[in-house]
């Protein structure tokens, strides 16, 4: 049993329960298996998931795996997974993923939630009971501010997946001219990058 303020941590069996004063916040068990480390945790009942950053999918997340890495699928999607989720109890959870990690969240207000990862360690922050800005800031706070882009990052970037060639893309730069359209930036991503996870 630890102790850290209001909070106390109980160990039990494979795993341990996180309780604020009497309320019983969460419970995690851990299973090793062939694949890696499984962990099934257990938040208040009535509680929703919410988070993993641009994943191009509804906002409370519920009854669905979700595979954390990147990916740019071909047609203007982009799927940036940040491994950071936060619950309608206001608690929160930022992973250090080690690629290809799985999340299954359960059915919409169950509370549950599935991590998995290939690794045999499975590392991650609890942040208790703040409200969404708090729970923001503390993050930021403890992975490090994010420098200030430069100034021509804050104007118009044109970005499509698949130009067929750098005539296109000179063509196109030509075209914002011709019209008068302001562009700071054009994204260009050659190859086929299916592969990259």
């Amino acid at each position: 049993r630890y102790q850290i303020g209001p909070y106390t941590i109980h160990i039990e069996g494979q795993g341990f329960a996180v309780w604020h004063d009497n309320t019983l916040l969460y419970r995690s068990t851990f299973q090793h298996r062939d694949d890696g480390l499984l962990e099934q945790r257990f938040c208040q009942t009535g509680e929703q998931f919410y988070g993993l950053g641009q994943v191009s999918d509804r906002l409370a997340l519920a009854d669905k795996t979700y595979t954390i890495y990147q990916n740019h699928a071909y047609g203007n999607r982009s799927f940036i997974y940040v491994p950071f989720t936060f619950t309608s109890g206001r608690d929160a959870f930022l992973h250090n993923a080690y690629g290809a990690d799985r999340i299954y969240f359960g059915e919409a207000g169950s509370g549950k939630l599935e991590y998995s990862t290939t690794g045999d360690v499975l590392d991650y922050y609890y942040f208790p009971g703040r409200t969404m800005p708090q729970l923001v800031t503390r993050v930021y706070a403890m992975a490090g501010a994010y420098a200030l882009p430069p100034k021509w990052a804050f104007g118009y970037l044109q970005s499509k997946y698949g130009y067929r060639d750098q005539a296109e893309v000179e063509a196109l730069a030509k075209r914002f001219a011709k019209e008068r359209i302001p562009v700071s930036a054009i994204e260009v991503t050659w190859g086929d990058t299916e592969d990259v996870a």
